[in-house]
């Protein structure tokens, strides 16, 4: 099966399944959602379908997992035409002159940030960074080789307990499959075509959030807006440029899982948003290991958001005293602390630590300092501090808009404990590679901003609708 094939059959399994979740789409915004997200879902399914069954000769491939997926997309459209009659559409809100003019140029904007990123991807291969040394072996290795054969710690391949190694061996093999699926497809490697899947990620992340704001009642223009800012994120666009890294695709998982999950507290008898929202936060592990972390602060919203007030704030203060409890104990008792991690399991290999597992490191605060005075997020963090300013009374209003910054305040304590408290916080002295953390929450953070900006919801509906979040 043809390359051209195999990405219309990503395609169509993509929005079957989430046009499946969310019922059949009879408007612009449900449509904005199939597509979007439809499109992420997609590579997801199709990888996870390619890992499963994978053949010993990797030339078979394409033929298995084409199949698969065209059958269950043609069950997931069944259902989603079997469900039509339920669809309602959303009637288009009125828009003034000045909102449409917003709205279009918003869109040419992030249109002529995608025009260079294209061309990027299609004239240049693997750009040799950690990606291309990395997260590109395997596929490489299995499409050449014609053999899938799985990768083992380099103790176990000295003692010639498997046939291949590398300083990854352990990471998620999800885009790995998407990539030799591809590249077997297309029956050669070529890494243009190969990480356009990245290229087809920020146009699925920029429709999929405009679509998801839309459902959270925003205005067009401000959604355009959010959509174009995201667009114009710097490091953002370099991980599509010189791509092949997996921060993205966690990034995009973070903000549709949540958007998804935000749309059913809105909407609680469409149990598909519910659906696809947890089937996007169990697959961020799939992509990268730091996945693990969201997915728990993912599941402990979601459950945060079902408790009873009182207990909700029983919660918070919980975690709160949990976590000064965790910092002064690494300053107080860090000597005994860190015997007691070295004479565990918990820390694999202790003796590569540089220093102490657990202290005190004011370096890492640079993280902090470089998202406001580097300009890999352009001006999101300096409008950050200016919008909640501003906008502070829309989380009295909105419980949307305050669980999502519950969502993002916990990741960045997660963040500051990582950098200062750990060794990474050798990480925080270089931009790029501490940022790909950050970026994981970046399209989350744009998401939260544009919900600042959206109508006060009704207070009876979403009292009854949520289940009592306030």
């Amino acid at each position: 099966m043809s390359y051209g094939l195999v990405a219309i059959v990503i395609v169509l399994l993509g929005t079957g399944l989430v046009a499946a979740a969310i019922g059949w789409p009879r408007d612009r915004t449900a449509w904005g959602l199939v597509a979007g997200l439809g499109l992420f879902v997609g590579m997801v399914a199709c990888a996870v379908l390619a890992g499963l069954l994978m053949p010993d000769r990797t030339d078979r491939l394409p033929l298995r997992v084409p199949i698969a997926a065209a059958l269950i997309a043609l069950a997931a459209w069944g259902l989603a035409w079997s469900r039509r009659a339920s669809a309602r559409p959303v009637p288009a809100p009125a828009r003034s002159r000045g909102a449409r003019i917003a709205w279009w140029a918003a869109w040419i904007l992030a249109v002529l940030h995608l025009w260079p990123l294209a061309r990027e991807i299609w004239l240049r291969p693997a750009f040799p960074w950690d990606a291309w040394a990395t997260w590109l072996i395997k596929p490489k290795a299995w499409f050449l080789s014609g053999r899938f054969e799985p990768y083992v710690a380099p103790a176990d391949w000295l003692a010639g307990e498997g046939t291949r190694t590398m300083v990854g061996w352990n990471y998620p093999e999800l885009s790995a499959w998407l990539q030799l699926l591809l590249a077997q497809a297309r029956g050669a490697w070529e890494e243009p075509l190969l990480l356009l899947p990245w290229f087809a990620l920020l146009v699925a992340l920029l429709v999929g959030v405009y679509a998801l704001a839309r459902r959270l009642e925003i205005a067009p223009a401000v959604a355009a807006v959010a959509a174009y800012a995201l667009a114009s994120m710097p490091l953002l666009d370099s991980h599509v440029a010189l791509a092949g890294y997996l921060d993205l695709w966690v990034a995009t998982a973070v903000v549709f899982a949540l958007g998804a999950w935000l749309c059913w507290l809105r909407e609680p008898r469409s149990r598909g948003l519910l659906v696809l929202a947890i089937g996007l936060a169990l697959c961020l592990p799939l992509l990268k290991r730091e996945g693990l972390v969201w997915l728990a602060l993912l599941a402990g919203l979601m459950a945060y958001a079902r408790c009873s007030p009182r207990l909700r704030r029983g919660m918070l203060l919980a975690g709160g005293v949990l976590a000064a409890a965790l910092v002064l104990a690494v300053l107080l008792a860090g000597d005994a602390i860190n015997g007691w991690l070295a004479g565990t399991a918990l820390i694999p290999n202790p003796g590569q630590t540089e220093g102490p597992i657990l202290a005190w490191r004011p370096e890492g605060l640079a993280i902090v300092v470089a998202s406001f005075g580097a300009d890999n997020w352009h001006l999101l963090m300096l409008a950050l501090v200016l919008i909640v300013a501003c906008r502070w009374w829309r989380l009295r209003e909105d419980p949307r808009a305050r669980l999502v910054g519950l969502f993002l305040a916990t990741g960045w304590v997660f963040l500051l404990f990582l950098f200062c408290l750990t060794p990474a916080s050798s990480w925080a002295q270089s931009e790029t590679a501490a940022h790909r953390l950050v970026m994981h929450l970046v399209p989350a953070t744009v998401l939260w901003l544009a919900l600042l900006f959206g109508d006060s919801p009704n207070p009876s509906r979403t009292a009854g609708e949520s289940g009592g979040v306030r």
